[in-house]
């Protein structure tokens, strides 16, 4: 954790400004790897594990999505999964893929804060920090991969928190980004709202999730989101054969990436599809002008991504 973070991160409860007992420090980066943060008015106590603040009011939401998210990273960092891509993109492509959907050019970023909301294995986030940006990666899994991955760079703090809690003040950032974040939640319309109070006048947000998933009837028929997680790792291989001779072969050169995005959608509690319209009001509700709606087909996924200015 960058010491620069207690400037501006604030208690998710009372949104009060934080203040660090620090246990340990990295040598090298000056970064605090243990210690405690503690909100000044309400003393509420935030362990900071591995370099990593956790600031989360309650442990109980975390431990359900981690059960499933938490499981996944570490088999793709174990290389059980893809290791180099993520459903089958590389870091260059997600990066292209970021400035196009934003319309931006690379030199618009700088100087600017960026929110990575659900960042995972924060694979987007070194490819933005070659731009003099700040950028922060949230995960409420315990995002130790993403911290590894980022490690030492001046400008990315990693945090573990909650999206209905967020410990920013409102209007921190220039640019919100969620991929593949909000289906996995109980109620996404009230985790973008909560995502875009964060959001500056004038700053860009940006979303993406599942309109109709392609493994919903298998995860309803199985309820594999209550086995255990060996088992469902396993299912996962066995099921891409079959999938790949409804959906055409080209599906076995991306076996492993198949693989992991069926653990994707079949392992989580919660997963929703969201239409077009649907997350155009999302965006209206929370003051956005100039949206764009777009809908998105990948070889496991049928989904909707919008993009709008906030007034």
């Amino acid at each position: 954790m960058k010491k620069t973070l207690l400037d501006w991160v604030v208690c998710p409860q009372c949104k009060t400004l934080l203040r660090s007992e620090t246990e340990r420090v990295d040598d090298d980066t000056d970064e605090i790897l243990q210690g405690t943060l503690i909100c000044e008015q309400c003393r509420r106590r935030y362990p900071v594990l591995g370099g990593i603040p956790v600031l989360l009011v309650s442990a109980d939401y975390q431990a359900l999505i981690s059960r499933s998210f938490g499981f996944q990273w570490r088999l793709k960092k174990r290389k059980l999964f893809e290791s180099r891509t993520l459903y089958g993109r590389d870091p260059e492509t997600a990066l292209a893929d970021f400035f196009e959907r934003l319309n931006l050019h690379p030199e618009q970023i700088r100087g600017k804060r960026i929110l990575d909301a659900g960042c995972g294995s924060g694979m987007l986030i070194p490819g933005l920090s070659r731009y003099e940006c700040e950028i922060v990666g949230v995960d409420l899994s315990h995002p130790a991969e993403a911290f590894e991955h980022n490690r030492g760079r001046p400008n990315v703090h990693i945090i573990t928190a909650d999206l209905f809690q967020l410990p920013f003040p409102e209007k921190t950032f220039d640019i919100v980004w969620s991929e593949g974040v909000l289906h996995h939640t109980p109620d996404p319309s009230r985790a973008f709202a909560s995502l875009q109070k964060s959001l500056k006048s004038g700053g860009t947000g940006y979303v993406w999730v599942y309109s109709k998933s392609p493994q919903e009837r298998i995860r309803r028929l199985l309820r594999t989101y209550g086995l255990p997680r060996w088992i469902l790792y396993g299912l996962c291989y066995c099921l891409v054969l079959p999938y790949a001779a409804w959906m055409g072969l080209r599906i076995l050169l991306r076996f492993r990436s198949t693989a992991f995005a069926f653990f994707d959608a079949l392992s989580p509690r919660y997963q929703s599809g969201h239409g077009r319209e649907e997350v155009r009001n999302w965006f209206s509700s929370a003051d956005f002008t100039r949206i764009e709606m777009t809908e998105d087909r990948g070889f496991f996924w049928q989904a909707v991504w919008g993009v709008g200015i906030k007034r």
